[in-house]
């Protein structure tokens, strides 16, 4: 029988996508976000707006990154929420870090980078009591490197939700973009990349960069 290592050096991607995009190029990243996450709503594509998220700094050796969702795109600015709690959370405001999207029924990527911001905590807040009930008590339970005893669910008597306590942790972030990579999958690797990288006069700069696994 073989190694799990040994099968995974043998995977191969038969990438056949549709290419009549691939020409398409906006003249600046957010009309390029835009339309590729159009696509994927409109193609049904599962959960397009969940993110990897990592803070860029090259002293971290951990390696820590979490999955979030993206619940807003608004003047130039990507809105996340995540628990505050732990180092992940707490060293994220003033500083940069990246997220990427895979949406691998399209064999499409895009990587963002920029910093980092914190919400005001009243927008939080906001945001934060229009969740259902039971996605605030899983908010407040996000913390990181936290441990659980007994699970108590919402119609236990011993049940009590701590709104007041909840909010305090769960914040909301801007990630404000400095450089968006696009990677559109082709046969034999030959992968369709577009930079937008913001320059000294905050123009957006466009360029064509050498083809790389979609997956690398």
């Amino acid at each position: 029988m073989k190694s799990v290592p040994n099968l995974l050096s043998i995977i191969r991607y038969n990438i056949n996508p549709d290419s009549s995009d691939s020409d398409k190029i906006a003249g600046n990243p957010y009309d390029q976000f835009r339309n590729w996450t159009g696509d994927a709503s409109l193609n049904g594509t599962p959960l397009p707006d969940s993110i990897s998220l990592k803070m860029e700094d090259p002293d971290d050796m951990n390696g820590d990154f979490r999955i979030v969702v993206i619940k807003g795109f608004i003047n130039g600015r990507f809105i996340f929420f995540t628990n505050y709690d732990g180092t992940r959370g707490n060293n994220l405001p003033d500083t940069y870090a990246s997220i990427a999207l895979l949406w691998r029924d399209l064999y499409k990527r895009i990587k963002i980078t920029g910093r980092v911001q914190l919400m005001p905590k009243e927008e939080s807040d906001r945001y934060y009591s229009n969740k259902p009930l039971i996605s605030q008590i899983h908010s407040d339970s996000d913390g990181e490197k936290q441990f659980i005893g007994d699970i108590i669910l919402p119609d236990s008597p011993s049940f009590s939700p701590g709104i007041e306590d909840v909010r305090i942790n769960w914040r909301g972030f801007y990630l404000f973009p400095r450089y968006f990579e696009f990677c559109h999958g082709h046969q034999f690797l030959l992968n369709y990349r577009i930079k937008y990288s913001i320059g000294r006069d905050n123009a957006w700069n466009i360029r064509r960069l050498f083809p790389l696994s979609l997956y690398g």
